[in-house]
């Protein structure tokens, strides 16, 4: 992100610089003479005056406002010129010479002080050096004193240049680059303003970025500073803040922090009692915008802290705060980056004070343009000048054009007042400019400049109205607040692409939860790493990793690096265990074919028991290629113990291809991982079995799968065992007989009642997007009514879900995955209502994988308070912990 430092005046509200870059807003017009003052269609326009014209878009102008009024300074036929804009939009009929200039580099700025004047400062660029120059100008544009010439400096590098007012006083501050580093220098000058009070001094050496604030104490920048350790280039840096005081003395360089993780798009803003300071920061994968806060002295007075705990990737868009310093909080606005509105970004907002306290007032603003929105303070509140489509209020039709519009927020993020700007003197039918910029407030009134055309063009000054706005605000108030909400979120392990995961919690008070990830690995290609020789090849990694319940990680543990991915994973706690044990079901490759195995895993990582689960000859030698289809898959294991506790173990069930198509298959496991049950073939159809879900409950024992009978796409099944024989219960059926395809069930007990939930697809020519199914059933697996749907936002088709329970029905949490149309993955929750209905889909984030891409979610708990799930990141993987606030 582009780094414009703005140094705001320390006596107003507002000011403005000159963009280095084209405008920001803007909305394409065709240049047209100014038309004469007429009506315009729907509600009233703006007020506005013409202020002066220009060559192009590129010419510099600056604009501000102060307590007597407000200026606007332009260059014309090789003079600065400025034009006093007093209450009411009074404009004087001529423009003002101030000075004559030459050819101007640095740009330049308008600042207001105190006692209603101006300063008026720019840069020339004489050969290879740059003279700064300044005049004082009165609020009725007339000239105050001479122009202080400063001495050149005689560098060619100079990138940026600005001023500060500080109380009286007023420092200089200029940049020079080298290559990609640049290093900072504060000028002070005297209380006269008639010389400069001594050499610049360099305050800030070889920065990635920087950026400053002014308090009444001094200037505060905070500066991004390479690892001079590393030889790669990097737009990464860890953080340091550098309080200058009015004379250019150093009186505070502190960290914010040490590690290397800082974005370049690092800014600050002071507040009464020292300085917010906000970043992305990288140091988890993902860019996530971070918060600290310092005294007056740099010292840290918050540590870093995320604004909003992110699920995919944040950028920070600016802080903001009033520039006297004596603002109690910051406006800190960012972006959920892939995140938009109706096509629309949208930019959050929330306030942070002096403390680092994040306010639990959120708003969230529309911007439709490629740049940042300009965000400044407004009295106790806020204004921002950004795009959105300008509806009227009581418009029912969709939106209207993106339009530039000023917005005035309250202390509490709530609308004052949001108008677009169109005005009657701009040349195009319906009132709008081609763009607007340089937004100010100051004594109760808000202004921005606004331009017809790309060039030569006009500009004008356009007044926010004392009025109820007619029109529809671009602002609305965040729901961050409201449950299911993101609490936490953290990376558990990354590296190569992952085929699935499970997670669970073990037995136990404040037992800690374990994960489990299988690699995706495709047979017959080369493993990443080679086995030693003289031993079979390497194939998928298998690994689990204790979360404590004080959110400490333990180290991953891998079970095998010859794990098959189409076989999955899963994870059940031992419940006889006298400490916190894990069992893993996975699938491995051995000499005679796939065979299921199981590992018991305690939370020091160290193994306890492995058994191989089957011994099935898989030997594919003279057998066709539909023959030699043969492979165990769809694990699921629940821990199952027994009424009297002689008989504890576990309930293993697979999907099986000895006999050629995919059958159901379980096994009884004892606490050592002993067979006490043999391999057991639940189903005999023609058709394959997959996706196994088990759950255990007494004596009984749940199992869902999907299945494909009868020549059509697959349908629910559910089988009801006996947990200690493994002898059916009841036939296993069908649940519910779709017209799709069904797929991924998930069966979860609440209390006395069972749950299912399967992702349903259509496979018609024409297809629908894919919901998600949630019923209750008997034990029997009968529907206790028909099935509940559940669709996702923007009806967008579901691609992965997982469900847990507690001990009701309304206990029930859901979290789903779907592709949004613009090829992104997102993630929502839900829960159900005490007769299971589902709720309204809460949208939490956007994940980095592409919308094909299986997250694999698994809940740790059954409360549903830590969700894991797989992201792909195309050559690598990443297994993250999602912690939720329902």
């Amino acid at each position: 992100m582009h780094r414009l430092p703005v140094l705001l005046a320390a006596s107003v509200l507002a000011a403005c610089t000159t963009p280095a870059l084209p405008p920001k807003a803007t909305v394409g017009r065709t240049p047209a003479p100014v038309s004469q003052l007429r009506e315009l269609p729907g509600p009233p326009g703006l007020p506005a005056a013409l202020l002066g014209s220009v060559a192009s878009a590129e010419a510099p102008v600056a604009f501000a406002a102060g307590p007597k009024g407000a200026l606007f300074a332009f260059v014309d036929g090789g003079r600065l010129m400025v034009r006093p804009v007093g209450p009411g939009l009074v404009v004087p009929a001529e423009a003002q010479s101030v000075a004559a200039v030459g050819d101007i580099g640095t740009g330049m700025t308008l600042r207001s002080r105190g006692d209603g004047t101006f300063l008026l400062f720019w840069g020339e660029r004489v050969d290879d050096n740059h003279v700064f120059k300044l005049q004082r100008v009165g609020a009725d544009g007339k000239v105050v004193g001479g122009v202080l010439a400063m001495p050149p400096i005689a560098e060619a590098g100079v990138t940026f240049a600005d001023i500060g007012v500080v109380g009286e006083r007023v420092v200089v501050v200029h940049e020079i680059t080298n290559e990609d580093r640049m290093s900072v220098y504060v000028t002070a000058l005297a209380p006269a303003l008639d010389r400069v009070e001594g050499a610049p001094k360099r305050v800030v050496t070889d920065a990635l970025s920087w950026y400053p604030a002014l308090s009444s104490a001094g200037l505060g920048l905070v500066a991004v500073m390479a690892d001079d350790r590393s030889d790669q280039p990097t737009q990464i840096g860890r953080l340091e803040l550098v309080v200058v005081d009015a004379s250019g003395k150093i009186t505070a360089q502190k960290p914010i922090i040490s590690s290397f993780t800082a974005q370049i798009d690092a800014e600050i803003a002071a507040v009464d009692g020292g300085y917010v300071v906000a970043w992305t920061d990288v140091g988890q994968g993902d860019g996530a915008v971070r918060v600290a806060t310092l005294g007056p002295d740099g010292a840290l007075t918050s540590a870093p802290a995320w604004v909003a705990p992110p699920i995919g990737q944040q950028a920070l868009v600016s802080v903001t705060s009033a520039p006297d310093g004596r603002s109690k909080r910051a406006l800190v606005a960012w972006e959920n980056v892939g995140q938009t509105s109706d096509d629309a970004r949208v930019i959050h907002l929330a306030t942070v004070d002096g403390k680092g306290a994040a306010s639990k007032e959120r708003a969230r603003m529309s911007y439709v343009d490629e740049d940042r929105p300009w965000i400044i303070a407004d009295g106790d509140g806020f204004a921002a000048l950004t795009v959105a489509p300008a509806t009227a209020s009581d418009d029912a039709a969709s939106p209207g054009a993106p339009t530039p519009t000023l917005v005035r927020l309250g202390a509490d993020l709530s609308v004052r007042w949001a108008e677009p700007i169109r005005f009657a003197q701009a040349p195009s039918e319906d009132g709008v400019p081609a763009f607007a910029l340089e937004p100010a407030c100051a004594e109760g009134a808000c202004y921005a400049l606004a331009a017809d055309g790309p060039g030569p063009l006009s500009y004008y000054a356009v007044s926010s109205a004392e009025r109820q706005s007619p029109w529809r605000a671009p602002v609305w108030k965040g729901d961050e607040e409201r449950a299911p909400k993101v609490v936490e979120l953290r990376s558990i392990t990354e590296g190569p692409r992952l085929a699935g995961a499970y997670a669970t919690r073990l037995a136990g008070e404040g037992a800690p939860e374990a994960v489990a990830w299988v690699t995706y690995f495709l047979e017959g290609s080369t493993a990443m790493e080679p086995a030693p020789k003289g031993e079979p090849p390497y194939a998928a990694t298998l690994a689990v990793r204790f979360t404590q319940a004080d959110g400490a990680l333990s180290a991953p543990v891998e079970i095998s690096k010859r794990a098959l991915s189409v076989g999955g994973v899963s994870v059940t706690p031992a419940a006889a265990a006298k400490r916190p044990e894990a069992v893993v079901a996975w699938v491995a490759q051995d000499k005679t074919g796939p065979q299921v195995y199981a590992t018991k895993v305690d939370v020091d990582g160290k193994k306890v028991a492995q058994k191989k689960v089957t011994t099935v000859t898989r030997g594919t030698k003279g057998k066709t290629v539909e023959e030699a289809r043969l492979y165990a898959s769809s694990v699921s294991i629940a821990s199952s113990p027994s009424v009297d506790g002689t008989k504890d173990g576990f309930v293993l069930a697979w999907v099986d291809t000895r006999d050629k198509n995919g059958e159901l298959y379980v096994a009884r496991l004892n606490k050592d991982l002993e067979k006490s049950v043999s391999d057991k073939r639940i189903t005999s159809s023609p058709g394959d079995a997959s996706d196994v879900s088990v759950a255990v409950r007494g004596q009984e024992v749940f199992v869902a799968f999907a299945d494909s009978r009868e020549g059509k796409p697959s349908d629910i099944y559910f089988s009801h065992l006996d947990a200690l024989t493994l002898k059916e219960l009841d036939d296993d059926g069908r649940v519910y007989a779709s017209s799709g395809r069904s797929r991924a069930p998930r069966v979860a007990l609440a209390g006395k009642k069972i749950l299912l939930a399967w992702i349903e697809e259509d496979v018609s020519a024409s297809p629908k997007p894919a919901t998600l199914k949630v019923a209750e059933i008997d034990a029997a697996g009968r529907l206790a009514q028909p099935p509940r749907t559940l669709s996702a936002p923007g009806n967008a088709s579901i691609t992965g879900f997982s469900l847990t329970c507690a001990d009701s029905v309304e206990s029930c949490r859901l979290a789903l995955s779907w592709g949004s149309k613009d090829g992104r993955t997102e993630i929502g929750a839900a829960t159900l209502d005490a007769t299971g209905v589902p709720s309204e889909v809460r949208r939490l984030g956007t994940l980095a994988s592409g919308p094909f891409a299986e997250p694999s979610f698994a809940f740790g708990d059954r409360a549903g308070g830590s969700l894991y799930y797989a992201e792909d990141l195309g050559a690598k993987g990443r297994l993250r912990q999602l912690k939720l606030g329902w």
